[in-house]
């Protein structure tokens, strides 16, 4: 798996991890990325399927190959410790990285992810997935800031808006691959008894996606 690593800003420099959601795309941290380059060596990268790492999908693909595939990238580019910081399904790989590397991961941010999911995020999947369907990749795309931002944030941003639209048709993952996604989503978070208390802190039972 391909990884997009920054130069350390200095000697030591720890390392943050950027997993995004359901879109896959490293591109969804693009406005963060000046800000964090000045302090951390910062990692993102396009999850399988999607971007830089196209791929078909296989069949009952889980979160437990999503976050194995990262640390094994991470440990191949020399990146034995870092902080994770996911949104959405990226929230929960990096509950499932922690899980299963908790001498890799020394922090945990978890933004939109969720415990348990609740019936606004469960709808929220449902009409996501028929718009998918009826109105195909063009729908999709159009659709998701209205998941995503508030209204007013949104106005006044159209120019910006579009831009992110064009990328994000650009990198389209296809139909097949973010079904593969949708469907492999977790209703209950499995670390509910079994993650530290840090990861259960950060990840609240109710949210967006």
């Amino acid at each position: 798996m391909k990884l997009s690593v920054s130069s350390s800003p200095y000697e030591g420099a720890p390392a943050v991890v950027l997993i995004a959601g359901l879109g896959g795309t490293g591109s969804y941290w693009l406005p963060q990325l000046a800000i964090l380059e000045r302090e951390y060596q910062v990692v993102c990268y396009d999850q399988r399927g999607t971007g830089n790492n196209p791929d078909a999908l296989p069949e009952a693909y889980s979160l437990t190959q999503m976050a194995d595939e990262l640390a094994q990238a991470l440990a191949a580019a020399g990146i034995a410790r870092y902080v994770v910081v996911g949104h959405a399904l990226g929230a929960l790989i990096g509950l499932q990285l922690a899980h299963d590397n908790p001498d890799a991961v020394s922090g945990l941010a978890c933004v939109n992810g969720w415990l348990t999911l609740n019936a606004h995020t469960r709808r929220c999947f449902q009409v996501r997935e028929r718009l998918l369907h009826a109105g195909g990749a063009q729908a999709w795309v159009e659709a998701q800031p209205l998941f995503l931002y508030p209204a007013d944030w949104m106005a006044a941003r159209a120019p910006r808006m579009e831009a992110e639209e064009a990328l994000a048709l650009a990198h389209f993952q296809g139909k097949a691959n973010l079904l593969q996604r949708l469907s492999d989503r977790p209703t209950t978070c499995l670390f509910r008894r079994s993650a530290p208390p840090s990861c259960r802190q950060r990840c609240p039972t109710a949210s967006t996606s």
